[in-house]
């Protein structure tokens, strides 16, 4: 579990026929990065992890929701 001021290590898979991602010419650490999240992932927080969320966790949730137009 990583929570905010926390350093994590993520991996970018490239689009099948895409050249892969490179740090420093494709993005850097100023670039706003999304984890991927679906109606399925949204229910299973609820479901599994609901005690565990702060209120700004249910925020972010929500302010992806509208950015990737969740219902």
């Amino acid at each position: 579990k990583a929570t905010k001021g926390m350093e994590v290590c993520i991996k970018i898979d490239p689009i099948p026929g895409d050249a892969p991602k490179m740090f420093g010419r494709h993005f850097d650490e100023t670039d706003l990065l999304y984890s991927k999240i679906s109606r399925q992932s949204i229910d299973a927080v609820k479901d599994h992890f609901r005690d565990e969320m702060t209120k700004p966790d249910w925020q972010l949730i929500m302010e992806m929701k509208k950015l990737f137009q969740i219902l």
